[in-house]
């Protein structure tokens, strides 16, 4: 079935200047965003920690530096907001507050959306949907984790194996029910497969796989910190 688009092809969508690259969709904010379209994503700054609290001035459970695990730039998409405070989601303590002025704030117009019942993923710029496609997703056995994370990081598919296709967009959420004994981390991401049968049914251990086209538009388009809700 491949990708539907609202125009012709990605490659089309490309060329129309409807996918913008990566540092052109980030725009940096004083504060909330100027457009209730875009979506805040609070960048940790150099050299800086960021304290992480479980609730608005609660108790404080981690720090986290300007790097992520696999060492891209620690842009965390927004979620909530209470005041000085901001609810995100973090690839290490789920969903945790900051405090406002500790992090750089930025905006994005694009979101992912994962409908798990449909095995469809639409890239949404603002209220207009780019493109949807076909995804496979968690097994009964394995769900994919619901709820809204955040892209974390953009990394090269071999350097984890032939079994991730070209490339990976990691995200915030975290599989809690793995196989016994799986030798893999927990991280759930958005990645290629070198079985494309597979698209469009419930056979993961919990991430989401794409087809190679509509990852690479994703690669080139979304920046870290753009938000993903699965549904």
């Amino acid at each position: 079935m491949g990708v539907r688009l609202r125009t012709a092809t990605v490659a089309a969508v490309a060329a129309a200047g409807i996918v913008d690259p990566a540092g052109a969709a980030l725009s940096a904010t004083g504060g909330e965003p100027p457009d209730p379209r875009r979506s805040l994503i609070a960048e940790v700054p150099n050299g800086t920690k960021v304290a992480l609290h479980e609730a608005p001035g609660g108790r404080r459970i981690d720090r986290i530096t300007h790097e992520t695990v696999f060492g891209s730039t620690n842009r965390l998409a927004v979620v909530g907001a209470r005041g000085e405070w901001l609810a995100v989601s973090t690839e290490t303590a789920g969903k945790a507050w900051i405090r406002r002025s500790a992090v750089r704030l930025r905006d994005t117009s694009y979101m992912l959306v994962i409908t798990l019942s449909a095995r469809r993923l639409e890239l949404r710029e603002g209220t207009r949907v780019v493109f949807r496609t076909r995804v496979a997703v968690g097994s009964s056995a394995h769900p994919t984790p619901t709820g809204r994370f955040g892209v974390t990081d953009k990394l090269p598919g071999r350097r984890f194996g032939s079994v991730y296709g070209c490339c990976i967009l990691a995200i915030s959420a975290i599989q809690d029910q793995l196989p016994a004994g799986w030798p893999g981390g927990n991280r759930i991401a958005l990645h290629g497969t070198n079985s494309p049968a597979s698209l469009g049914n419930p056979v993961s251990t919990g991430c989401v796989r794409v087809a190679e086209r509509p990852l690479r538009v994703l690669m080139r388009s979304v920046p870290l910190g753009t938000p993903v809700i699965i549904q």
